[in-house]
């Protein structure tokens, strides 16, 4: 069985969670945002001797919280065989779902019951029903009198209870009968709270039940979970667990034979102890029988084992590193997987920032062991975390980023359907792993290239930028920035974005070769794009014109001499050289970008003026002239003769051979053009 949904209110900082959840659910935030009581909670539900009255939501400004009941109301689906038979008065439509709800009582005392809800139908009946018939059907535990004038629900009573008194069970098997004999009464099927306890989670503690769930903490001692004496660490579990059904059926015939042994050894003893016991009741008219019950393998041997790391020297596990020791545990977990394959038990595992104590290298393995399980049928995996490593951008639609809300905590789900864009998700990552950096940012500015990032980090390496609760991410072009506001928009990210106007229009631009206006333009549009998708409580944006690089001064000679980045880093070092003003500028605007409050528009000009978008209708592009197609011309034949002067003569006589080929095709065609004419036949002529 797994969680698929959780409802919780009132437990410590969670006023109310109501969310659907995923076999891996990862939740992200800053500290004390109330992350971890989410995994409590879960681990509650299932131990709720655990609760103490300090886990009840403090308001400020409430004096008597008595009336303040806690809720955690788990769904469960994907319930295997037994646990759907075990649960089966609760099982409907393939899901069970169960109330733990707590409360303390005037002596100040907690209480907690778990109540599971069933389905119900619900008469509906019509408005010329007889009252005192609707009374007595809606009368769980009624008389036998009460049936007086009602002879077919009282035959049907007297069938059911031909004598003594109608219970509650009774009276639901009269209203069924009833109601198959009345098909005119139609019946709404609801769900409701049953009012008898459900003991799954206190009384049997049966995983056949209700599955296991282990809660591995941060901040505790690893070596308590690795102890393997203590009943209740979670290795202990594993390993009981994983040693549990070992036992051959001929051990288990030799322990019972032994048990019997020792059983006929005892009676006697047992005997005289019964007889002198019975002899002092004999004054209340009153005997005992005292028997010996059998045990199992398990409770008889117990396990008791201990675990010695031998690198050159056999050493216990509290000898070691905290980080080898919670490594150790991470894979304890593994092993269990690979061994319970096929075991029909559920397993819900909580994990509060596993990546504690441990370098990246093993964090990632651990990221990597934790998305491994979850895959498994039988395990569901909840896990805190401040490390990047452990969000998988391939599948956000369990990742929940929690924040603090006043005394309470709010939790933003991500819920962008990345089917679409699932290709590009994993381009944006082999370009820059660390784009997973997001999901720990209290906001957010965008950069469309490397010039950009460039100046960024060189600002924040002279302290010219204060970035301590903001990333920057670059987004390697404009074109892939629509996907990364998606995301932001859909987590309610706060972010800058920088982007270039990139104008197809004169006077800002001129150059009349058709392909670049067209990808100008597309760029130009992009932009626009860009602007739409922005939500105007999150984001903001800057547009630079022309673009980035030409607000710097960086030449296209020098871009192509040096390379964008170190063409961008040479230029600015020119400029703060010469005190340019070009310098106050830069740094005024990558202030504004992390400090976007300064902003007075959803789209600003790097001055903090509104920019306005050009209408395609309105503007004019450069056109082309003869001079331009000319010089077009001469240029290709200049790179010919150049190549020309390089090429050996087997490679020219290749040339020939494909041109001629060409000449073939086209007379075969009856061009009108003569194509054996032109710049490049006269060239290789």
């Amino acid at each position: 069985m797994k969680i698929c949904h959780i409802t919780i209110k009132n437990f410590r900082s969670l006023e109310f969670f109501d969310e659907e959840v995923g076999k891996h659910n990862i939740i992200v935030g800053k500290n004390n945002t109330g992350k971890s009581n989410l995994l409590w909670a879960i681990y509650y539900f299932y131990y709720p001797k655990n609760l103490t009255v300090e886990d009840f939501l403090k308001r400020q400004n409430v004096d008597d919280e008595k009336d303040e009941k806690l809720q955690i109301e788990l769904t469960f689906d994907s319930l295997t065989i037994n646990e759907e038979n075990n649960n089966r008065k609760y099982f409907s439509d393939g899901i069970i779902k169960i109330m733990l709800k707590a409360w303390i009582d005037d002596d100040g005392k907690l209480n907690y019951e778990h109540h599971g809800y069933i389905k119900s139908q619900i008469p509906i009946y019509t408005k010329d029903i007889d009252e005192g018939l609707k009374s007595l059907l809606e009368n769980s535990k009624p008389k036998r009198t009460d049936f007086d004038g009602y002879d077919d629900l009282k035959q049907i009573m007297e069938d059911i209870v031909p004598e003594g008194r109608i219970v509650k069970e009774n009276m639901i098997e009269i209203k069924e009968k009833y109601f198959s004999y009345h098909p005119e009464i139609e019946k709404e099927i609801v769900e409701l709270l049953s009012p008898e306890k459900y003991h799954g989670f206190i009384k049997t503690n049966d995983p056949k039940t209700i599955g296991e769930c282990y809660f591995i903490p941060a901040i505790k001692d690893p070596t308590e979970d690795l102890q393997t004496a203590k009943a209740n660490s979670p290795v202990n579990q594993m390993i009981r667990s994983i040693l549990h059904d070992i036992e051959t059926e001929d051990t288990k015939e030799n322990f019972r034979e032994i048990q019997e042994q020792v059983k006929k050894e005892r009676q006697n003893n047992m005997d005289i102890l019964k007889e002198k016991f019975n002899k002092e009741l004999e004054l209340f008219s009153t005997s005992v029988d005292i028997r010996l019950l059998d045990v199992e393998i398990s409770t008889a041997f117990p396990l008791n084992i201990d675990i010695l790391y031998n690198d050159g020297v056999p050493t216990p596990l509290d000898n070691k590193g905290t980080g080898l020791q919670r490594y150790v545990l991470f894979k304890f977990l593994k092993i269990k997987n690979e061994l319970n394959l096929g075991q029909d038990t559920s397993y819900i595992l909580l994990f509060e920032e596993p990546e504690a104590h441990l370098h990246p290298q093993f964090q990632r393995e651990i990221a990597r062991i934790l998305k491994s399980l979850s895959e498994h049928i039988n395990y569901q995996t909840f896990i805190t975390s401040h490390s990047p490593q452990f969000i998988d951008l391939l599948n956000l639609d369990y990742v929940f980023i929690f924040n603090k809300e006043k005394e309470c905590t709010k939790s933003n789900k991500c819920e962008l359907h990345l089917a679409d864009i699932r290709e590009e998700i994993k381009t944006l990552l082999l370009f820059d792993p660390n784009v997973k950096e997001i999901f720990f940012s209290e906001k957010i500015v965008l950069l469309e290239g490397p010039s950009e990032e460039t100046i960024s980090n060189i600002l924040i390496q002279e302290g010219k930028l204060n970035v301590s609760n903001v990333s920057i991410i670059n987004a390697k072009s404009k074109f892939n920035i629509p996907r990364f506001l998606k995301v932001f928009n859909s987590l309610r990210i706060p972010y800058t974005v920088l982007i270039d106007e990139d104008p197809y229009f004169v006077p800002i631009y001129n150059n009349t070769n058709p392909s670049r206006i067209k990808g100008k333009r597309e760029a130009y549009n992009k932009t626009l794009e860009i602007a739409g998708l922005i939500d105007d409580s999150l984001g903001k944006i800057v547009v630079i014109s022309p673009d980035f690089d030409e607000f710097l001064g960086v030449s296209k000679n020098q871009m192509k001499k040096f390379g964008k980045p170190t063409a961008v880093y040479e230029k600015f070092k020119e400029l703060k050289k010469s005190n340019d003003d070009t310098v106050t500028d830069i740094e005024g605007l990558f202030n504004t970008l992390v400090n976007p409050e300064m902003l007075n528009f959803k789209i600003s000009n790097p001055d903090g003026s509104e920019w306005k978008y050009q209408d395609e209708k309105l503007v004019t592009t450069p056109q082309a002239r003869y001079e331009d197609f000319k010089e077009a011309v001469n240029q290709k034949i200049k790179l010919y003769n150049e190549i020309h002067s390089n090429l050996s003569t087997i490679e020219i006589e290749e040339l020939k051979q494909m041109f001629n080929k060409k000449k073939k095709i086209e007379k075969k065609k009856e061009s009108v053009r003569d194509k054996t004419t032109g710049p490049m036949n006269n060239w290789l002529k």
